[in-house]
This record gives C-alpha cells, sequence and structure tokens, in this order.
C-alpha cells in the first residue's frame, strides 16, 4: 500500500504497520471475496444417476421400448421431481430413499437409482480464520485486545476470542492501566482552563474508571473507581 497522506506532514504512528504490512488489505478483501463467490458458485449438492432398467420394471420391458424418446425423457424428468420433492426442504430432515436393485445378464448388481453428493471444496466458513486473524493484528497495534470488541468467529473458537467474559474483563482490565499517561496529558488543558480563569487551585479533573467484578461479588458487576 502507499505511503498514507498525512505521513507526509506528521510522524508514521504505530497502527500505520496495518496498512504497511498488507494485513488490511487482506481484511478488505475477504468480504469481496466472499461476495463474487457467492454469486458465482453452483449450489448444486447431489447428483442423481437413474438406470434405464429401472423404468424397464417399472412400466416394462416391451412399453418401455415402445415409447416416444419424448415421453422416456418426461418420466425420466417427473422421477427426478419427485425425488427432488422427497428430499428437499426442512421437513425433508432423516427420510430414507428405497432405490431397487437389479441383476444385469451377467448377475452383476445395478443400481436402480443412485444418489450421490457432491464434495464441496469451498467449505464453509473458508478465510474467515484469515480474516479474523487480520482484525487482530490491525488492533495489536493500536494497543487494542481484540476480545475487548468481540473479535472472533461467530459460533467458532476465533483463536480464543469467544470466552465467558473473563478474559474481556481482564483485557478491560489491563487497558485501564495503560491509561493513566494519556489521561494526564488530557487534563493538562483542564488544568491550563483552570489557572487561565482563576479557579480554585485545588481544583482537579478524574476520569471515573470502571473496575469489573464477578456477580459473586457485586450484584451488578461493577464499581466505579475514580482515579
Amino acid at each position: 500500500m502507499r505511503t498514507l497522506s498525512t505521513e507526509k506532514n506528521y510522524p508514521k504512528v504505530k497502527w500505520h504497520s496495518s496498512f504497511h504490512n498488507g494485513w488490511m488489505d487482506v481484511v478488505l478483501s475477504v468480504p469481496v471475496f466472499k461476495k463474487y463467490m457467492f454469486e458465482n458458485q453452483l449450489n448444486v449438492k447431489f447428483v442423481i444417476y437413474i438406470a434405464d432398467d429401472f423404468f424397464i420394471h417399472k412400466f416394462g420391458v416391451e412399453d418401455w421400448r415402445s415409447m416416444e424418446k419424448e415421453e422416456k425423457e418426461k418420466h425420466r424428468e417427473n422421477t427426478v421431481k419427485i425425488i427432488d420433492e422427497h428430499m428437499s426442504g426442512n421437513k425433508a430432515s432423516g427420510r430414507s430413499l428405497i432405490s431397487p436393485f437389479f441383476r444385469d445378464q451377467n448377475g452383476n448388481l445395478i443400481k436402480g437409482i443412485e444418489v450421490v453428493p457432491i464434495d464441496d471444496k469451498i467449505k464453509d466458513g473458508s478465510f474467515l480464520p484469515d480474516a479474523t486473524a487480520g482484525n487482530s493484528e490491525i488492533l495489536f497495534p493500536m494497543g487494542v485486545d481484540p476480545c475487548l470488541l468481540g473479535a472472533g468467529i461467530p459460533g467458532g473458537s476465533g483463536g480464543g476470542l469467544n470466552g465467558a467474559g473473563s478474559d474481556k474483563r481482564e483485557a478491560y482490565t489491563i487497558l485501564s492501566t495503560r491509561m493513566p499517561i494519556r489521561r494526564i496529558r488530557t487534563l493538562e488543558i483542564f488544568e491550563r482552563i483552570r489557572d487561565w480563569n482563576g479557579w480554585e487551585p485545588t481544583l482537579y479533573g478524574n476520569f471515573p474508571n470502571i473496575n469489573l467484578t464477578t456477580l459473586d461479588k457485586n450484584p451488578n458487576g461493577q464499581q466505579t473507581i475514580v482515579n
């Protein structure tokens, strides 16, 4: 990625590394890839094989052989439609399909109907771990623990980011311990205003800090501490 326009006038900051090392490009490319994958992929789950012996045994040898080509094709399509209706939809979950077996002149078994699932080479959730890793790599230079923002794969492990809540509590505590210097710099503005306006020199500004606890120690799970 090219140099950020702000870097021409201001020094580089640590979170700019996400632009230079390529993680920002990785995270932005995953939604685009997913979008076109859903638009262009074939959503076919099964291949249905129907042997001609199935129709011969169903209609009889003479009747089947005497049928016109168009009529035979109509029977084939109707059979596939019946199988689709039998296997598709929520109510089809757990259903069975009975397929007759026949033997040819040599005694070999012939499957009347065979339903073969198509192996999906692009599995569900592909590239989501890469996006999760990219999101974390972007947050690390910013000094933010990914679990504070709920980073992770919904329904998955997400690299241990889908915790029970203690991970967020400890991450918030660690983040709060890193804030004093920034808060002092922010309060310098208030102190300058105080001195300029002639307010009491004992008037100080502070930040309330929420100390997260567990419910067995505090019914509402938090305590307010001013530091």
